[in-house]
């Protein structure tokens, strides 16, 4: 009895402090993510890989080196206005058609196709990975397939 009269008075004496952990506003009392009808709300683990998930899916889209983007590989045919030509994409996005060369870069099956002589192309690849479109900067469409 006299330890608990000791405490008391220890604690009327002593400024009043309170310790919290840092940044934390209060506890947490009951059952978190609770909804009105009472069921509780979803596992938080499955929640935070479903978002990882969907958070990671866009990158890989983006990635030169997904399998659209390495359709483009390969020797083109395609006829312009001089005739027949021919492209080759190399692997690491380099490439060369006649005395040009071209640096080109991927994003699903689009790829910007920058020439050594200051023009760009917007090349659409086909699923099949067999045929190409071909916008050149004057609003030309052309359409090239695989040698």
């Amino acid at each position: 009895m006299r330890l608990i009269a000791v405490l008391a008075c220890a604690a009327l004496i002593l400024p009043a402090t309170v310790f919290a952990q840092a940044g934390s506003t209060g506890g947490i009392i009951g059952k978190t993510d609770k909804s009105i009808s009472g069921s509780g709300g979803e596992n938080r683990a499955s929640a935070s890989a479903r978002r990882e998930t969907a958070a990671s899916r866009p990158r890989r889209e983006r990635e030169p080196s997904g399998n659209s983007c390495q359709k483009i590989v390969g020797s083109w045919a395609w006829k312009n206005a001089a005739g027949t030509a021919e492209t080759v994409f190399s692997r690491g996005g380099t490439g060369r058609s006649g005395g040009l060369t071209n640096a080109w870069t991927c994003t699903g099956s689009i790829a910007t196709v920058k020439w050594s002589n200051g023009y760009s192309d917007r090349v659409t690849i086909s699923r099949d990975g067999n045929s190409l479109s071909i916008l050149n900067p004057w609003g030309q469409l052309y359409s090239a397939t695989r040698n």
